[in-house]
């Protein structure tokens, strides 16, 4: 099986997740983008050709999830498929190319699969139930089990790539990341910060955790906390700055100060 069969398998789990009952969630769509995209509507390469020998992709990029369905209809219509020319896809190309790392060697997956209501914003919140009365078992809990089976699919793919380090882009994902690895891991740590703060409280912990393990699939890797590509503003927050509301001018130069520690996080992470 070369690559793009095996990311062509995870489609088809991918497309067999419901969403939780009663949510404004979307299903995956039934046909793959053709262009460079992140998976599940795309195949998550920048490279879309199959000949991609082993190793394969060993860098995995970790998005929230895919956008609003109207979005992907968009891409497919008027972009030939491909989101290479949106902001995520060409702002995330241009901070991996500044840490030296190609993105041929990435694979670009969402935490969630299906399509939400937003473009932006939280697709569900971290203890989301299905309401009043909800049971606790993941298989009488639609959202429980909408999260297990997407949960799921991400370790299958950290199984399959065995990636050297896992970059995660925003709030949401990582604040969800510690439900694939143990109790006892810093990850665990970042999802009890306060997402006002979160990465002051990420950069006062650790914010490269290293050699963590991935519950079910037999790997070790290196986590990465970063700021969403589609979102400059937190940058201003990264590294420990001092605190207080800086001049527009020293705002600017936070947020540039941040983007170099991140360059520096994901290199770090690739050591």
């Amino acid at each position: 099986m070369d690559l793009v069969d095996q990311i062509h398998e995870w489609q088809k789990r991918a497309r067999a997740i419901n969403p939780p009952e009663n949510s404004k969630i979307e299903a995956a769509s039934d046909d793959g983008l053709k262009g460079r995209a992140f998976f599940p509507e795309g195949l998550g390469l920048q490279r879309l050709d199959r000949t991609i020998e082993k190793p394969w992709p060993n860098i995995l990029v970790v998005g929230h999830y895919f956008g609003t369905s109207a979005y992907r209809d968009k891409i497919e219509k008027k972009c030939e498929g491909s989101e290479d020319s949106k902001t995520t896809w060409s702002n995330l190309k241009k901070l991996l190319g500044d840490a030296r790392l190609n993105m041929d060697r990435c694979f670009m997956t969402n935490w969630f699969i299906g399509f939400g209501p937003k473009q932006i914003g939280a697709l569900l919140k971290v203890h989301d139930t299905c309401g009043e009365g909800c049971s606790p078992s993941e298989a009488e809990c639609s959202i429980r089990r909408y999260e297990k089976e997407c949960r799921n699919l991400i370790i299958d793919q950290i199984r399959v790539l065995k990636p050297k380090a896992i970059l995660l882009l925003g709030k949401e994902v990582i604040r969800r990341a510690h439900n694939i690895a143990p109790n006892d891991s810093l990850l665990v740590s970042w999802s009890k910060v306060s997402a006002s703060s979160l990465f002051r409280g990420v950069d006062a912990i650790k914010n490269v955790p290293s050699k963590v393990p991935v519950l079910g699939a037999n790997v070790h890797t290196n986590f990465v906390a970063l700021v969403h590509p589609s979102d400059h503003r937190n940058l201003a927050f990264r590294g420990n700055p001092p605190p207080g509301r800086p001049s527009k001018e020293a705002w600017k130069e936070r947020k540039k100060a941040g983007r170099e520690f991140e360059i520096g996080l994901i290199k770090n992470s690739l050591k």
